[in-house]
């Protein structure tokens, strides 16, 4: 550091006159002039631009700015200035310093020792993001060699870089990305357990000989389930219909012979005091059988959707609901038996109900389904699992028993849910995808777009290039220079400046090509427009409008000036050496000259003035230009 700060204050100090500019001087500066404060120049010019000093000689495609020191001291000198500005530089614009590398026109081993120096200090301004990226440096890998120039960047260049920065800086640590979905797992863990926390606080806390008894509210409660069972069933069963899914199957058949069956659990409410099991027994049988279609269903889930013609017939139907009716009359049966009273018939029923449930779970979990309504799927499950735990300690009319009805209610309102959201979007489980995986499909598809866009952008440059370019010599065709003559008689119009055309002819091409044939023509024409190319100037439009004829735009250019070009084409053209057949054979151009506002006004006035003109270098003996 000291030696830099006597660095800038030998540059802040007059620069003694010798036959070259002062190290670090601007282009054109007067020898033995005073430099600037070159900190406050650099702040004061390059802070608001992520660049660096234009007058440090650091360029290496401007020659005019690049330093060449004639000694050791000069050498050094110009390095340490350029490390200077490079840290300066780096300081404004907050970024990581990149250090020079080589000095123009210095032999390397100058600067042995601020390589070695600087070099060893590069290390330390490494971030840790970029050392755990690139991993730590071999011991066998040499330092690079240094420079004195910036890598050249263009503007697309530093965008990106600048993006890739904000996303690393903003990017989560792998660590927080397994924290979170750790947490997430926790989460969905904890809220299908949250009825085991009411099960437990009403079981312990919550004397058990306290019933409420009301026979209306009940009768209520079943039937508003039966309508919403029914409904939810309707639904199932058109998202069947749409995706042919085994698994909405499944779940229809066990949502109808769930509303079928439980029905009958509020239709014999009042029979409650002449025979309890006749009442109690229809809700444990009606849980029982959709746990086992909901178990059935999950197995089925990757299975291939049923064809459209089996979807609709009576067939796929009819067993079921008998069955159903079946399982009905049977509970009837059981009620009237003498063993309806025992412990192990309800404890049967509501126990093989909770066991189902928990394999239907454990199923869920070893096979990985981790599709959204799959998730709703599996925590309703659960749900009914908790739903039939509660019932079995629960006495009829008391509040686990009706805590029962609201677990089990919980869990078919969420799974209801998950059948009315595949019905709104894709009337498919398995396709409804989690916000995830649509911005994951987003991306892909707009990444795909814009692929398609850029291709279909290049496709129509390409297209646009053949429609406005002659594809023998290159140069425009007559629609695109009518373009080009159309936009600037509009800009002569609003400028008031005037502009010439030349019309051009071949003389004798069609003896050219009756001699050496249409190969060697396209030759000649090809070279006619690379020779007519390098006599214009850079910014006029040559087009090829025929044959042989070709016309040439000179943008704010009167007809006397344009009169000299076409003679110099007409000499280029003339002295050129076109190698036909091994010979030398002369080819000539006639040439007229016209001019916006002498000759017209419009485009099809000055090409007309342009033509009589040419046919009049013909008529007068070709090889000759002449303007109106």
């Amino acid at each position: 550091m000291r030696r830099l700060r006597r660095t800038l204050a030998r540059s802040n100090a007059p620069q003694k006159r010798c036959g070259r500019p002062a190290i670090g001087a601007r282009p054109g500066t007067r020898l033995g002039a005073r430099r600037p404060d070159f900190a406050a120049g650099l702040h004061q010019r390059f802070a608001p631009r992520r660049s660096c000093p234009a007058h440090v000689p650091i360029a290496p495609d401007r020659p005019e700015r690049a330093c060449a020191p004639s000694s050791r001291q000069a050498a050094r000198e110009c390095f340490i200035t350029n490390f200077t500005a490079r840290l300066c530089c780096s300081k404004l614009n907050s970024r990581p310093l990149r250090l020079p590398v080589r000095v123009h026109g210095t032999d390397p081993s100058v600067l042995s020792n601020e390589r070695r120096r600087l070099y060893s200090r590069q290390t330390t301004h490494k971030t840790h993001s970029e050392t755990k990226r690139r991993g730590p440096r071999r011991n066998n890998v040499r330092p690079p060699a240094l420079r004195a120039d910036f890598p050249s960047r263009s503007r697309n260049s530093v965008a990106e870089a600048t993006v890739s920065t904000v996303f690393t800086a903003h990017e989560s640590p792998r660590v927080i990305n397994i924290i979170a979905r750790l947490y997430t797992a926790c989460l969905l863990i904890g809220f299908a357990l949250v009825p085991a926390y009411l099960i437990v606080y009403v079981r312990f806390f919550i004397d058990p000989r306290l019933v409420f008894e009301n026979h209306q509210f009940h009768e209520l409660a079943i039937a508003a389930a039966t309508l919403e069972g029914l409904f939810v069933t309707y639904v199932t069963w058109r998202c069947y219909l749409s995706s042919g899914e085994p698994l909405l199957r499944w779940l229809t058949l066990g949502f109808f012979g769930f509303a079928l069956i439980y029905s009958l659990h509020g239709a014999f409410t009042g029979m409650a005091h002449q025979n309890i099991w006749l009442f109690l027994l229809y809700g444990p049988a009606s849980r029982l059988v959709m746990s086992i279609l909901l178990l059935v269903g999950q197995l089925s889930y990757f299975r291939n959707a049923d064809p459209p013609e089996r979807r609709t017939l009576l067939s796929t139907w009819l067993p079921w609901i008998a069955g159903f009716v079946l399982v009905c009359v049977a509970v009837a049966a059981i009620a009237y038996s003498p063993i309806a009273g025992h412990l192990w018939t309800r404890a049967s029923m509501e126990g093989g109900a909770m066991i189902v449930s928990l394999v239907n779970v454990a199923l869920l979990l070893a096979r990985r389904i981790r599709t959204p309504l799959m998730l709703v799927y599996g925590i309703s499950v659960m749900s009914f699992a908790l739903s039939s735990i509660a019932f079995i300690l629960g006495k009829p009319w008391n509040h686990m028993w009706w805590l029962a009805h609201a677990i089990f209610a919980a869990g078919f309102f969420m799974l209801s849910f998950g059948v009315v959201q595949a019905l709104i979007t894709t009337r498919s489980f398995a396709t409804v995808y989690s916000q995830q995986d649509l911005m994951a499909r987003l991306a892909e598809s707009m990444a795909r777009t814009e692929g398609a866009l850029q291709e279909l952008k290049r496709t129509n440059q390409k297209l646009e290039h053949l429609a406005t370019t002659d594809p023998l010599t290159g140069a425009s065709n007559r629609r695109k220079f009518i373009e080009q003559m159309q936009a600037e008689i509009a800009r002569a119009k609003r400028d008031g400046t005037a502009f010439s055309l030349l019309a051009l002819d071949l003389d004798n091409f069609k003896t050219i090509n009756d001699n050496y044939g249409h190969q060697v023509g396209d030759v000649v024409l090809r070279n006619f427009v690379r020779q007519c190319l390098a006599a214009i100037r850079p910014y006029d439009h040559i087009a090829r409008v025929g044959g042989e004829e070709f016309m040439v735009l000179l943008p704010r250019m009167l007809a006397d000036t344009a009169s000299g070009i076409a003679e110099r084409v007409r000499t280029t053209i003339a002295n050129a050496s076109f190698g036909i057949d091994g010979t030398h054979t002369p080819v000539t151009v006639s040439i007229g000259v016209s001019q916006y506002g002498r000759d017209g006004d419009t485009v099809d006035e000055i090409l007309s003035a342009a033509d009589k003109l040419l046919y009049r270098a013909k008529n007068e003996g070709r090889n000759r230009v002449v303007a109106s």
